[in-house]
């Protein structure tokens, strides 16, 4: 060993010599002594078989675990009103529609639970409906929530002020609280308040397709749009009103139309971590079925069929069927939704005087 160390050392003043090199020398003789000596074989490492070894399924599964945890929660905004068993407590559910309302729209909360948003018709649609509302100054107007929320237990009150360009984040909202805390369903149906859903024809239409495509789920299925230009400065319609600095691209990609459309559960998480949490696009429909659906390579089957414009095609669903969602303009008049309810529960052979009280004691026509 000691011969190792007689290497010849470069000729340098005997002061840089001490300074520098002797230290060195001094290291590795340190470091040999103690290697003869043991000690740093203090610490014994066993080398039997550890618990992990032995047992290669707890490996793996432990392995599953890290796989499939639960991300951090990026969620930037607080539930002030929660229904976080909701989903769980119904076994017979298959579809979760939530509804974007405001905070005052109480008739409209009211309407959808007095026709097809009752609990009577899960047990044949799988249907089961959560409103989504926001917040707004009028103190009356928030504690009115709350004592509704206490009595039906189905809104869903999120930490940001209820206005249009925020229906992005009542979005986000509502995919974060699917992602979170209803896992149940096989599809989300996301629907304005102004729109009648005919809950056993989308059921029917949904079991068909799964049927047609093996189970799959990989689509958005909507009323889909084509390549529209955003609406600039001098546009009719000021609240769809778009910047080129919000938007810098002359064409929209195809879109769903916002009213209403269905997303497999199974990608409703991608869709909201993709999504900007705080700043989103203020188009909601554009942003999650167009932006971000391209983004993952998600397409889309259109129902246009299914889905009329408003407002001439309203008055056919006392004579058509197989609508699915059916959007109804203000200019129609009121009850014309429980009109075309009561059409549906008609043709479905379900008898109803007047639609005007759904209490759940329907009775199958034998005509």
């Amino acid at each position: 060993m000691w011969r190792l160390m007689c290497f010849r050392l470069p000729s340098m003043p005997r002061r840089v010599l001490l300074r520098r090199v002797l230290p060195v020398v001094l290291s590795v003789v340190v470091m040999a002594v103690l290697m003869f000596q043991g000690v740093f074989d203090l610490m014994q490492v066993s080398h039997a078989p550890s618990a992990l070894a032995l047992n290669p399924s707890f490996h793996h599964a432990l392995k599953r675990a890290f796989r499939n945890a639960t991300p951090p929660d990026d969620f930037p905004f607080e539930y002030l009103i929660n229904e976080p068993e909701f989903c769980s407590s119904k076994e017979d559910l298959d579809i979760i529609n939530f509804v974007g309302v405001a905070p005052w729209e109480k008739s409209a909360r009211e309407r959808i639970r007095r026709l097809w948003g009752n609990s009577t018709w899960r047990s044949v649609s799988g249907f089961s409906t959560v409103f989504l509302v926001g917040t707004t100054n009028e103190e009356g107007v928030m504690e009115a929530v709350q004592k509704e929320s206490q009595v039906h237990r189905d809104i869903i009150q999120v930490s940001f002020r209820d206005t249009y360009d925020n229906l992005t984040l009542k979005t986000l909202s509502g995919l974060h609280w699917v992602d979170r805390y209803c896992t149940n369903p096989t599809w989300v149906l996301k629907s304005d308040a102004d729109v009648v859903i005919n809950v056993f024809e989308l059921k029917d239409f949904l079991t068909q397709y799964d049927e047609r495509t093996n189970g799959t789920r990989q689509q958005l299925i909507c009323k889909r749009r084509h390549s529209l230009s955003p609406c600039r400065k001098g546009c009719r319609h000021k609240k769809w009103q778009v910047s080129w600095e919000e938007y810098p691209h002359s064409r929209y990609p195809s879109y769903c139309q916002g009213p209403g459309y269905i997303i497999p559960r199974r990608l409703v998480g991608s869709i909201y971590r993709a999504a900007n949490k705080t700043h989103p696009f203020r188009m909601e429909d554009v942003y999650y079925t167009g932006i971000l659906a391209q983004k993952l390579g998600i397409s889309k089957l259109s129902i246009a069929h299914r889905f009329p414009w408003r407002p001439r095609a309203w008055q056919d669903s006392f004579v058509t069927t197989d609508i699915m969602i059916l959007e109804l303009d203000k200019g129609v008049g009121r009850g014309a939704s429980t009109l075309v309810w009561s059409n549906i529960l008609h043709n479905r052979g379900f008898k109803d005087e007047s639609c005007a009280n759904v209490t759940g004691n329907f009775k199958v026509s034998t005509s």
